[in-house]
């Protein structure tokens, strides 16, 4: 048995590319929340990505109001001059 909140993140999604140059990252987000209450309810979502170094190279917040059952939230972003990844030469990114 376990427990949850009555309004939860329910799934998210992560899209991440590159822009036509292959300079600039592309990153997409979506966020479904689960409203488990029988009313509307109103929340907020922030996301915050940091660069290998610590730095926030990019965040939003956003509002939902939830009216039946499921909110969904998009962000987007444009990263610029975002650092090449390979296996052999990694940057480790941090999302929250």
């Amino acid at each position: 048995m376990y427990a949850q909140p009555r309004v939860r993140l329910r799934d998210f999604f992560v899209k991440s590319s590159l822009d036509e140059n292959y300079i600039n990252g592309i990153f997409d987000l979506r966020i479904e929340l689960k409203n488990h209450t029988n009313h509307k309810t109103k929340h907020s979502v922030t996301y915050e990505i940091f660069d290998d170094a610590g730095k926030n190279i990019a965040s939003e917040t956003k509002s939902v109001e939830i009216i039946d059952t499921t909110g969904t939230l998009n962000f987007k972003a444009t990263i610029p001059s975002v650092k090449a990844w390979s296996f052999i030469t990694y940057y480790e990114r941090c999302f929250r």
